[in-house]
């Protein structure tokens, strides 16, 4: 072995061993990162370690995972809760629905756990108080 293919070797063997730790990881900058280095490397050399139409998949999928914004939901119990619960990162839409699921479920509790029948007033009153408990956050 000469010494460039030997550097060739070296230089694919290290895309290939950093790529597969990005995607392990779920490290999307540093999947399209290495995966442009590994998908270079592979074309210079004549190497597949992976199908092209492979790598360009999961690259369209990192680079759109980069693109994308993230949110998570918070409710809280009260407004001096310092634990509320957190959902995992979410798009935008679902943080929404999530946040209107959330909503409905802690009415739905205060509901039947009422001692008594309620108006709409104070219905209103218990879905205001639950709205401002949830929060969406960009992540």
């Amino acid at each position: 072995m000469n010494t460039v293919t030997k550097q060739q070797a070296e230089k694919l063997a290290t895309d290939y061993n950093a790529f597969n730790k990005a995607y392990d990881a779920d490290d999307h900058r540093g999947v399209v990162c290495w995966g442009e280095m590994l998908l270079e490397t592979q074309r210079e050399l004549g190497i597949g370690i992976y199908t092209e139409e492979l790598l360009e998949s999961i690259l369209w999928s990192a680079r759109r995972a980069i693109k994308t914004k993230r949110y998570v939901v918070k409710q809280s119990v009260d407004t001096l809760d310092t634990n509320p619960k957190v959902s995992a990162p979410l798009e935008k839409w679902e943080a929404e629905e999530l946040a209107s699921e959330w909503i409905q479920e802690a009415i739905d509790w205060t509901v039947a756990h009422w001692s008594y029948t309620l108006s709409e007033k104070e219905l209103d009153e218990i879905r205001e108080n639950e709205t401002a408990l949830v929060k969406i956050e960009e992540v």
